[in-house]
């Protein structure tokens, strides 16, 4: 099918990538922080207020360029807070196509996950602003939630859900 052609694309060059010992995560972080390089030398880039925003694949480059960018003072992380192993485990029954679309390879970091997940590496921003506005399973949530509080830092973090998934309590 003509409209599959793309998907295919992305998950072959995606496996050269990680063929190659690079990843499409890691690529493009790497162009991001030469565009934020380029653009902190404009003198109409206020440098005290730059934030990153990412909407799903997105949300893990805006990720990592704030863990690794000091110049990054917020991020506003537009996708659900899930721990990535549990999510694999839970979609081994899907069908092979709907799963390359679901999990593509185009996520793979090799490593990372051994010993972090994203609660883990979203926590590990504190103190830095973050809003996270896809909600969350609250066992992931809460976890970045209490690394905020132990930072002193509750008032830089905002959990927001979809409005037909009401949270009654936040709890951490």
């Amino acid at each position: 099918d003509e409209n599959d052609y793309g998907e295919y694309s992305r998950i072959q060059l995606c496996y050269g990538l990680l063929q190659s010992g690079f990843n499409y995560p890691g690529i493009s972080v790497f162009q991001k922080l030469c565009f934020l390089k380029f653009a902190l030398s404009l003198p109409y880039v206020d440098k005290e207020r730059l934030a990153v925003s990412g909407h799903s694949l997105g949300c893990t480059d805006a990720l990592f360029m704030a863990l690794i960018c000091d110049e990054i003072k917020a991020v506003v992380f537009n996708d659900y807070v899930c721990n990535c192993k549990n999510e694999y485990t839970a979609i081994t029954e899907e069908d092979e196509k709907k799963m390359a679309q679901n999990r593509g390879n185009w996520h793979q970091i090799p490593g990372v996950f051994r010993y972090f997940d994203r609660p883990d590496l979203l926590a590990a921003l504190a103190p830095k602003y973050l809003t996270m506005n896809e909600g969350g399973a609250e066992e992931n949530t809460s976890k970045v939630l209490r690394a905020y509080e132990a930072a002193g830092a509750l008032d830089k973090v905002f959990l927001s859900y979809y409005p037909i998934f009401p949270l009654s309590k936040q709890r951490f």
